[in-house]
This record gives structure tokens, C-alpha cells and sequence, in this order.
């Protein structure tokens, strides 16, 4: 998948999440906000532990900084609670990061990547 794809797939997962949970305008803007700022970071964050760090390690410490930066500009702009904005922020992610995964092996399985 190219950063491209990756972060269209992003967008389209993450923001209707927030918008579902906290509802529509200044939500919306915020989720595609955060995660326009973030995806640089996770994806070249990611190609540089690749060296590093087994798959698994990778994943976890990209997409837990994700979710932590994240969840701090939901608290902050949306004036969510802590707790709130961590959840919103993990489960955002998580569903991101998980149909990611199944688009890529769905692609491979098509011959596509």
C-alpha cells in the first residue's frame, strides 16, 4: 500500500468513527486534523524501525504514539475527558490499523500488491 493509500484509508476509517461517537463539524474536523498530523509520523516512523524492530514491536510503538498524540488533541480541541479521548483515539486506530491490515492481505490475495 502506498502513504497515500494508507492515509485515504486512514481518513475514511478514523473520522466517521469520531463523528459516530462525538457527532458531525468540529469532531470531524478535528479527527481528519489529527490524523493528517500524525500519518507522516507513523508511516516514516514505521519505515525507519524496520531495521529495528520485529513487525510486532513496530506496531505496537508506532501505533500507540499515534494513539497517545492523538488522544491528547481530541482532549484538548474537543475538551473530551482523558479517558474519553484515549478510547475514542484507541478504538479510531485500532479499526484503522485492522482494516488496514486486511486490505493489504486482500490486495496481495488479488494479485494487486
Amino acid at each position: 500500500m502506498t502513504q497515500a493509500g494508507a492515509l485515504l484509508l486512514s481518513l475514511a476509517i478514523e473520522v466517521p468513527v469520531v463523528g459516530a461517537v462525538e457527532g458531525r463539524g468540529r469532531p470531524l474536523v478535528v479527527a481528519a486534523a489529527a490524523t493528517l498530523l500524525t500519518h507522516p509520523f507513523a508511516w516514516n516512523g514505521w519505515q525507519a524501525l524496520i531495521p529495528h524492530l520485529p513487525w510486532l514491536g513496530r506496531a505496537l510503538l508506532v501505533e500507540l504514539s499515534v494513539v497517545a498524540v492523538e488522544a491528547v488533541l481530541y482532549a484538548a480541541l474537543l475538551r473530551l475527558p482523558w479517558r474519553r479521548a484515549f478510547g475514542l483515539s484507541l478504538c479510531a486506530n485500532a479499526l484503522s490499523f485492522g482494516l488496514g491490515l486486511l486490505v493489504i492481505r486482500l490486495g496481495r490475495a488479488l494479485g494487486l500488491g
